[in-house]
């Protein structure tokens, strides 16, 4: 019954989500996927974690939106099953995982999702910044979106 609650539970917060524009239809199936894994194995708690990296993330992705809206973007903001697979997979991960380690499951949902929240802060808040990425070990000035490219709002975030 647990996994059917869970299922259930995480089909209803995906709908809402794919309703609300930040979904596709292929990320609120994944979104369903991690949320019961994640549910399943570790809780509420872990789904409080999930909610947690799934607002605040999206907020920051629509206030940086709106400020500063990206040329091209065929998407926005709406996550896509890829998306929400790499930074939900590990935390779907731990979920399974603490189906038989309960504090290890919702160790490893909580710390893959807060480094899939800096990840996301760090994208959003460093996309406004008014002087160019520098690379992580070379320091020299790179175009935005280059990989190992950092700015100060970027890392602030």
């Amino acid at each position: 019954m647990r996994l059917a609650g869970a299922a259930l539970a995480s089909l209803a917060a995906a709908l809402l989500a794919w309703r609300a524009g930040t979904l596709t239809r292929g990320g609120a199936v994944a979104a369903t996927l991690v949320g019961t894994a994640v549910l399943a194995g570790t809780g509420w708690p872990g789904a409080a974690a999930l909610a947690a990296f799934f607002v605040s993330s999206n907020l920051v992705d629509r206030l940086v939106a709106i400020r500063h809206p990206a040329p091209g973007e065929a998407k926005g903001s709406r996550r896509d099953q890829w998306q929400v697979l790499a930074n939900g997979g590990p935390a779907a991960v731990g979920g399974l995982l603490g189906v038989a380690e309960p504090g290890l499951g919702l160790w490893v949902v909580s710390a893959s999702l807060a480094a899939a929240g800096a990840d996301t802060w760090a994208t959003a808040l460093g996309a406004t910044s008014p002087h160019p990425p520098r690379h992580v070990l070379t320091r020299t000035p790179v175009p935005p979106g280059t990989s190992g490219g950092v700015t100060l709002r970027g890392t602030l975030g």
